[in-house]
Formats: structure tokens, C-alpha cells, sequence
């Protein structure tokens, strides 16, 4: 173990995705992008829209709002894709793209930002692995 002292604060970026914000590290955003037409992929879940083409990988295109059962958010707002670094170490799949309304925006945490809530509603099933493939 360190004996370094844990950070203050945590750089991190806020992604709205529909009526939800996702909150993910700086460092996991690879890029934002417009939103391309993603190449659909049978028998796959309602909440994997398909896979788009991404320099030059296949990336997975994840709807979370749909995954988590929220609702659609702002129609308004501009449909983006931001294209997440992926946990795991898998090398065939090291990227992911998330739907985004509106634009993912930095923001800063720290310790007194960190309210914890829980309204008591049961968490989303477990996800199961669906094939995606890569280049």
C-alpha cells in the first residue's frame, strides 16, 4: 500500500444521459463525437442500440437511460456519443460509446459534494455480456 495521500479532489465529467447524469472520471472520456448511424447487431438488448465505426474500431453503442429505465430526457438537446475508454483489460473491446444529450461537462468532486441517496428502488437486473466484436 501507498503511503501517499488520497486526492482532495477528482477531476470528472458529468454526461447526461436523458434524465440521468452519469458521473465518470476525466480520464475514461476518449472523445465526444455527433451521433452516427450505428450499424444494428441481431438478438442483441434493447439498450445495445448496435456498433459504430470509431477510428477505425467497431465501438458497442450503450443507451444507459434505457438500460437503467429512465426516461428519455430533453428532446431539445443535441444527441452526441461520447466514446468511453473501457474497464476490464479486454483487448478485443477497449472502448464503449454511451448516448449523450447535450454535452459532457467537466466538473471537480470533493468529499463535501457526496451526498449519499438511495430512494429504496430496487437496482436494474445484471447485465449480461452480449457479443460485440471489435476491428
Amino acid at each position: 500500500m501507498s503511503d501517499l495521500p488520497l486526492p482532495r479532489e477528482i477531476r470528472c465529467v458529468l454526461v447526461p444521459v436523458g434524465n440521468l447524469r452519469l458521473l465518470l472520471p476525466n480520464a475514461t472520456v476518449a472523445e465526444v463525437i455527433t451521433m452516427p448511424a450505428p450499424e444494428p447487431m441481431e438478438g442483441s438488448p434493447p439498450w445495445l442500440l448496435g456498433r459504430i465505426a470509431w477510428r477505425g474500431w467497431r465501438v458497442p453503442l450503450v443507451s444507459f437511460n434505457t438500460l437503467a429505465g429512465a426516461g428519455e430526457g430533453d428532446s431539445e438537446q443535441a444527441v452526441r456519443v461520447a466514446v468511453l475508454k473501457a474497464l476490464g483489460g479486454h483487448a478485443d473491446l477497449p472502448f464503449i460509446a454511451v448516448v449523450t444529450q447535450g454535452f459532457p461537462r467537466l466538473t471537480t468532486l470533493n468529499a463535501e459534494l457526496i451526498i449519499p441517496t438511495h430512494d429504496g428502488a430496487p437496482l436494474p437486473p445484471r447485465c449480461t455480456r452480449a457479443g460485440t466484436g471489435a476491428r
